[in-house]
């Protein structure tokens, strides 16, 4: 997770077992895409994992998954 999203994660005092959920997601969304990813999506999938996940969303899983999806602009949800 980038260091400006843990920012934001500890203005919002969000717990450690959350901030290990949504680092669980953003590692696998990170393997998932590979090759293809540079700073800027890496930045998007990590603003998009904390928004989803203050949203309520907790399953790092399902976290991934909003996350790929709002980088690939299938998802134009809350995550921004």
């Amino acid at each position: 997770m980038t260091i400006e999203a843990k920012d934001e994660l500890r203005a919002g005092a969000i717990d450690p077992a959350a901030l290990e959920v949504m680092t669980e997601a953003y590692e696998g969304a990170c393997r998932e895409l590979g090759p293809q990813l540079d700073e800027a999506t890496r930045l998007r999938l990590a603003h998009g994992i904390v928004a989803y996940a203050r949203g309520g969303t907790m399953d790092p899983e399902i976290l991934k998954s909003l996350a790929l999806r709002l980088v690939k602009g299938e998802d134009p949800g809350n995550g921004d």
